[in-house]
């Protein structure tokens, strides 16, 4: 019986030095964030102004932000009183300046909070694409990490620039784009063609929701058109 065991032990020495390989359970591999980016100093303080009125109307009512923080009602007050400020300092004394700077301070430290807000909504979708989407329906840019996936139409405000908006797509190379806008979704307006995937349409109504869309030509055909995308002009 002894010797049987030991014959065993040898037949099996092979395993003597086995050492299970460690399997990690239950882990995901951890998505990047997308950031939101604002860049306000590169701004005039109209322009900020006009940008932060443009965020109020992409945020009213957008299904996505249900409690901004802060509120939307107290954002308008704080650019409101930027606004007032501003007029004032046009013609005003040092003292008016100052006081102007004071409320644009506060009125970009609530602009700040709100673009964190809306970035930490963006990833509790947990798909970055959703995240991307989540941030453009805001009014807000997205900061480029690498290479950026843009969704088949993007639509943004020009900051100061009323009755304007930008039209980009992710770009196909060797194609042209054709560039549409509705204020109904059944009368189509053609706003243009490009051989570059964005284009620039002004002359449209302030505080007016629109629709647009876009197609590609490549090789004399034109492509399906793009879903819809809606967006307040401010």
């Amino acid at each position: 019986m002894l010797k049987q065991v030991q014959h065993d032990k040898k037949k099996n020495s092979q395993f003597n030095n086995y050492k299970p390989i460690p399997i990690a359970i239950g882990t995901k591999t951890k998505k990047p964030m997308k950031k939101v980016v604002l860049r306000l100093s590169q701004f005039s303080i109209s322009a900020r102004i006009s940008f932060a009125r443009s965020v109020i109307l992409q945020m009213t009512g957008n299904v996505s932000f249900s409690s901004p923080t802060p509120t939307l009602a107290g954002f308008t007050n704080a650019v409101n009183a930027a606004e007032t400020a501003m007029n004032i300092a046009v013609n005003g004394t040092p003292a008016d300046t100052a006081d102007m700077y004071a409320k644009v301070r506060i009125m970009e430290t609530q602009f700040t909070a709100l673009a964190g807000y809306v970035e930490y909504i963006a990833n509790q979708s947990g798909n970055p694409q959703t995240a991307i989407d989540i941030i453009l329906s805001a009014g807000m840019q997205v900061k480029k990490q690498g290479a950026i996936n843009i969704p088949i139409l993007a639509v943004t405000a020009l900051p100061g620039s009323a009755g304007v908006v930008k039209l980009r797509r992710k770009a196909i190379a060797g194609s042209a784009y054709v560039w549409q806008f509705s204020e109904n979704q059944t009368d189509w307006t053609d706003a243009g063609e490009s051989t570059i995937a964005s284009f620039t349409i002004a002359g449209l109504e302030s505080l007016k929701r629109y629709y647009f869309r876009v197609a590609t030509i490549k090789r004399q055909a034109q492509s399906e058109w793009s879903d819809t995308v809606t967006f307040v002009v401010s």
